[in-house]
């Protein structure tokens, strides 16, 4: 297991649910008592001796991975299964959001090979859509990710 599991939710409704799966400590990132809008500052204040992370799943993309990469720990790993920011709000895409989501493609942080061995980090991803048949690999795959 881990020390202290925490989780980041988009609303207050989702506190609850999250200390239910498990959550030691659980930081809603629309709160307004949020000091600086800054989930990393936040967790930096609320736990003791923070020095980074294990592991880190990342559904949001762009806006918060390269910040998860930098809070993990040495042997820490970013597991990546989403770009939720990316993404348009409303089921259709317009021509200016294919264009705000080309800028967002070419801004999303890279991680190059050298550097991972350099500080011993891993950052692996996939697409939990293209799994909902196959729950027997992702059912393997999160075994194997959380020891």
């Amino acid at each position: 297991g881990f020390d202290i599991v925490v989780g980041i939710v988009g609303g207050q409704h989702k506190i609850e649910m999250a200390k239910k799966m498990g959550c030691d400590i659980v930081i809603d990132r629309k709160s307004d008592k949020l000091k600086n809008g800054n989930i990393w500052d936040e967790m930096k204040q609320t736990i003791p001796d923070f020095d980074g992370f294990d592991i880190i799943f990342d559904a949001n993309g762009i806006a918060t991975l390269q910040k998860s990469y930098d809070n993990l720990k040495a042997t820490g790993k970013l597991c990546v299964y989403g770009f939720h920011t990316m993404l348009p709000s409303t089921g259709t895409i317009s021509p200016l959001q294919w264009i705000k989501l080309g800028i967002n493609a070419v801004k999303t942080p890279s991680f190059s090979p050298l550097k991972l061995v350099e500080s011993n980090k891993a950052v692996l991803g996939f697409n939990l859509s293209f799994l909902f048949s196959r729950t027997d690999i992702l059912q393997i795959g999160m075994a194997d990710l959380i020891p």
